[in-house]
């Protein structure tokens, strides 16, 4: 029965707008693996820590996993490389972060949220009240409020069952605001009712997108083991292999890595290893099957030179991939080569390649980024191997990190696995 409901409520998701979807900025907590305190006193990327405002002097969240395993907890992460660890203490004072929607939530709409919560059986640290080592093992709960400031607490949005797994497992939750609301927190709680604050903490990995339903759709609150949602994402275009993947463990670097020819990037003193690998590859004369109409007007994705302009991005339609691979499909053949026509009219134009994957809950960033550079590869490749001038071909992978549809629908993943080619410079 509850798988039954939880199937029925993403295919519900298909029949919204996906522009109405709210999007957090890094849902997965992605940054640099550090203990709370330790001179780390900066905001966790795209976070704000309301302690900040609420309990000065109190240490942030923590990022795991860390190297020496902070608070001696030893747990990976389900969903990229790193989660969020955050604590309610003995002083009466708990952690929270917030952050600015992509959008409003608006009144009257109701949305669905999911999030992986988890415990750890020892997070150990110093207890605020009598200074000695403790173990902040307590269960707690997440509340989720909505607001129209940073780390403002104007209405409870939903609150968890408190958290006992061990195991990672995917909390469902039903928004229902009666106000607009553009900012979120989420914050450590103490299971109420609080007699006596106490040491406790709470794990979070994986928020999901903020996703409009119909206010009739019932939500299963029950939590449910992250293996099994993400069977129930699985379709016929994302094979299986991939959604089941045990994810890889934090490799306790920054999982932002600088990968690509961008734009700003310096050529000083760094190897152009991408341009000459252009330069080397031999034309394959069986990729040259479609010959230019000279009488037609180039384009890229239809829209000719007088109508781009510097900035602008254009999603390439028709274009086809190997599964969980870079290599080309010879079906997408004749959507290169119209690009290819273009750049050889338009010597003046450098475009940049830009590769996106989908947002599968439990597939890694360092795996999204690495499928989503080489594919972005392929494409420059093969304007090069054609003949177009290195120079002008830069590339880049985004991974899971820029969606434009929700991850919740076969539809919206198919769209947010997609190849872009942006404008970097046009002489007029």
């Amino acid at each position: 029965m509850r798988i039954t409901t939880f199937i029925c409520l993403l295919f519900s998701c298909a029949f919204i707008n996906a522009q109405d979807t709210i999007y957090l900025d890094n849902p997965s907590f992605e940054d640099r693996p550090r203990r709370g305190g330790n001179g780390f006193m900066m905001n966790i990327d795209g976070w704000f820590d309301c302690g900040k405002i609420q309990f000065k002097g109190e240490s942030p969240p923590d990022i795991h996993p860390t190297r020496d395993g902070a608070w001696e907890v030893q747990k990976y992460a389900m969903d990229g490389d790193t989660y969020l660890g955050m604590v309610v203490r003995d002083n009466d004072s708990w952690e929270a972060l917030s952050q600015k929607l992509s959008s409003p939530l608006i009144a009257g709409t109701c949305y669905s949220f999911s999030i992986l919560l988890s415990r750890s059986q020892r997070y150990v640290s110093h207890s605020q009240m009598t200074k000695q080592e403790a173990n902040y093992d307590r269960p707690t709960v997440l509340r989720i409020w909505g607001a129209n400031k940073f780390c403002g607490r104007t209405r409870l949005l939903a609150q968890s069952e408190t958290v006992n797994n061990d195991q990672w497992r995917q909390f469902n939750f039903k928004f229902e605001p009666k106000d607009n609301f553009s900012y979120v927190v989420i914050e450590a709680y103490y299971k109420t009712p609080v007699l006596i604050p106490y040491n406790g903490h709470i794990l979070v990995d994986g928020a999901s997108d903020i996703v409009p339903i119909p206010c009739d759709t019932e939500i299963e609150h029950e939590p449910i083991l992250v293996q099994q949602s993400l069977d129930l994402l699985a379709d016929a275009d994302q094979p299986t292999s991939q959604l089941t993947e045990k994810p890889s463990k934090a490799d306790y670097k920054s999982p932002k890595p600088n990968i690509g020819v961008a734009e700003n990037q310096p050529r000083t003193n760094k190897p152009k290893e991408p341009v000459k690998e252009l330069k080397e590859v031999s034309t394959k004369p069986q990729e040259q099957t479609v010959q230019a109409t000279p009488d037609v007007e180039k384009t890229i994705a239809g829209v000719t030179r007088q109508k781009m302009e510097k900035g602008q991005t254009f999603l390439i339609e028709k274009l086809y991939f190997e599964a969980n691979a870079s290599d080309i499909n010879k079906n997408s053949y004749p959507v290169l080569n119209e690009i290819f026509y273009f750049l050889e009219d338009n010597d003046d134009i450098v475009v940049e390649v830009q590769g996106h994957t989908n947002g599968v809950r439990g597939i890694t960033h360092s795996f999204c980024d690495e499928l989503s550079t080489n594919r972005a590869r392929a494409i420059a490749k093969y304007f090069a191997e054609k003949g177009i001038d290195p120079d002008r071909l830069k590339y880049k992978g985004y991974g899971k990190r820029k969606p434009i549809a929700t991850n919740r629908t076969p539809e919206g993943r198919k769209r947010n696995q997609r190849v872009e080619i942006k404008i970097l410079s046009i002489k007029n």
